[in-house]
């Protein structure tokens, strides 16, 4: 299981703005893609910004893994939504 190959890697800085207040949170994610597997493209994301004063928190750390990378970002865009937010 662990001889999967990775065969892309970045790190970025992922935005979040709370749609009913100005509140905008900071992540730093990572991005990997493996070269096999059942879901061979996951991000990481690590919150590296300011808590917001009005708006809920999402987790700080979080993690999805997907099959491909056109059901990643919607993926993203779905969970941030849950919490109010949106990709900013």
């Amino acid at each position: 299981m662990g001889n999967h190959k990775v065969i892309y890697r970045e790190t970025k800085e992922l935005y979040l703005k709370f749609e009913q207040a100005q509140e905008v949170l900071q992540y730093q994610v990572k991005i990997t893609i493996k070269d096999k597997g059942k879901k061979p493209v996951e991000i990481d994301m690590d919150f590296i910004g300011i808590e917001p004063l009005a708006a809920p928190m999402p987790p700080k750390q979080y993690k999805i893994s997907k099959e491909s990378i056109s059901e990643l970002f919607p993926a993203i865009n779905r969970w941030a939504k849950k919490y109010g937010y949106k990709i900013y």
